[in-house]
């Protein structure tokens, strides 16, 4: 599952700077900020962690929320070596 959340918070960066956000945001800012906003509560962690490790590809890939995700959920090539 970690090519598909990769992708995803590349995208993530994408839609906050496309809102506005500075482009010089990078991933681990962005990863930051959720785990600073992330609840303190224990139950509510496990309740995230159990969802992200049943997660399927296709509930990674953000969408324009008109068009269903495909069938086919085509990743990009990653190259080796940091984002």
């Amino acid at each position: 599952m970690k090519a598909p959340v990769d992708q995803r918070l590349s995208a993530l960066v994408r839609r906050a700077i496309d809102a506005g956000e500075s482009d010089s945001l990078t991933r681990s800012e962005l990863l930051a900020a959720l785990v600073l906003h992330a609840p303190d509560d224990g139950e509510a962690l496990h309740q995230i962690i159990r969802r992200y490790r049943k997660a399927q590809v296709r509930d990674a890939v953000v969408t324009d929320g008109e068009a269903p995700v495909a069938d086919l959920v085509l990743l990009e090539e990653r190259k080796p070596g940091r984002r």
